[in-house]
């Protein structure tokens, strides 16, 4: 896990403050799709209805 993904993990804990990560997130892809996945994560654990996967498959079809 890179220093970022694990600022992140903590972050959404409520660990850290997340202005530096928040900037982080806006410019890294990765990171935007790993904060959406925990996102997913966290609704599952947590029943919440309304959770639902943002799934592109455009790329995948072609």
């Amino acid at each position: 896990m890179t220093q970022q993904q694990e600022k992140l993990s903590a972050f959404m804990d409520g660990e850290i403050e997340g202005n530096d990560i928040i900037d982080a997130i806006k410019q890294d892809e990765a990171l935007q799709a790993k904060w959406q996945r925990y996102h997913v994560y966290r609704g599952a654990m947590r029943k919440e209805a309304s959770v639902a996967p943002q799934l592109d498959i455009t790329a995948s079809v072609a």
